[in-house]
């Protein structure tokens, strides 16, 4: 379960610029962190993925896309998807969007499914350009102290939604679902803290609805929902992260590895680990340069200063590419 309502990690003011509504509640953060080998994660927000270095392997339900330097991908609110660094120094900026205040902008509709996707250089188009200079426009307006921030943010993020929605113009707005409650909150908090604890273990979906004293089939449809993929393709992708990490820090054989991920045996982690990365555990390891034995700790993201000499130097070279209507820069 996320730390926050829109991303992964704690909001830190020192690393991570955010914006509220008058209620307090987060309406969009942006930061920019070094990547770890391999991470899963999902949350109720729009993301957008920009890589200011190196290069990525996103996965999503849509697909595994490679993301070479300046490359950028749309991941849409509650779909789970994972990263891994495709080169051992690789930083990328991340904006995420509250779904909620998507949903307030566009009204009593149900968001469309965003689908963006580019490497970088000749093969983007102009939108790619456009939500490249808008990410350093807000990213900047946060974080270098300029007067009205708070009106330039908002102002480019009416500008981004506009552009997406046109882009996805063919998508037919539904009226929208039920929003979750507290205690529907509480039981998903439940269960992720379990999964999370227990997901090398014997796992099954009646033995959750137990714990939360609930029938088995309405969880199962329950989880679907609020968290973007099934019960049991959630506990499978805990897994190859944590096969991953294995991978990346051991020499172990691979059905050791995957019966200590929690795996029934090679073929099935061999089958996860293709979903993900359309290659084998096999060829994965074969893909590293070498075991990195005690670096566990990257499996923690480490987010950048704000003066960090690259980050400013690709914010305003973003900006400055395609400059929008409100000039902030000194």
């Amino acid at each position: 379960m996320t730390t926050n309502d829109l991303g992964p990690f704690p909001t830190e003011k020192s690393v991570c610029a955010t914006l509220r509504d008058r209620k307090g509640k987060l309406i969009l953060e942006s930061y920019v962190y070094k990547n770890t080998f391999f991470r899963f994660n999902w949350h109720a927000s729009l993301e957008i993925m920009i890589v200011l270095k190196g290069s990525l392997k996103t996965c999503t339900e849509r697909g595994v896309f490679d993301l070479d330097e300046e490359g950028l991908v749309i991941i849409n609110p509650n779909i789970g998807h994972a990263s891994m660094k495709r080169h051992p120094d690789t930083t990328t900026a991340v904006l995420h969007i509250s779904k909620d205040y998507l949903e307030r902008l566009m009204g009593n509709v149900t968001l469309p499914f965003f689908e963006c996707y580019c490497r970088c250089g000749i093969e983007s188009e102009p939108i790619h350009h456009m939500i490249r200079s808008v990410v350093a426009t807000i990213f900047m307006a946060q974080t270098k102290g300029y007067s009205h921030s708070d009106l330039v943010v908002k102002s480019n993020l009416y500008l981004l939604c506009s552009a997406l929605l046109t882009q996805r113009s063919d998508h037919i707005l539904l009226p929208k679902g039920p929003s979750i409650n507290k205690k529907q909150e509480t039981v998903l908090m439940t269960i992720t803290k379990l999964i999370n604890k227990r997901f090398r273990e014997k796992i099954t979906l009646q033995e959750m609805a137990e714990v939360c004293n609930l029938n088995a089939s309405y969880l199962s449809t329950f989880f679907k929902i609020h968290v973007g993929i099934g019960f049991y393709d959630y506990v499978t992708k805990k897994r190859t992260a944590y096969a991953a990490y294995k991978l990346n820090t051991t020499m172990d054989p691979i059905l050791e590895i995957a019966e200590e991920s929690g795996f029934a045996d090679a073929k099935a982690l061999n089958l996860a680990f293709r979903k993900f990365f359309d290659m084998s555990p096999g060829e994965y390891r074969k893909s590293l340069d070498a075991p990195q034995q005690g670096k566990g700790s990257e499996t923690v993201p480490v987010r950048l200063a704000f003066n960090d000499p690259l980050v400013d130097m690709k914010m305003r070279q973003f900006y400055e590419a395609t400059p929008l209507v409100f000039d902030i820069i000194d």
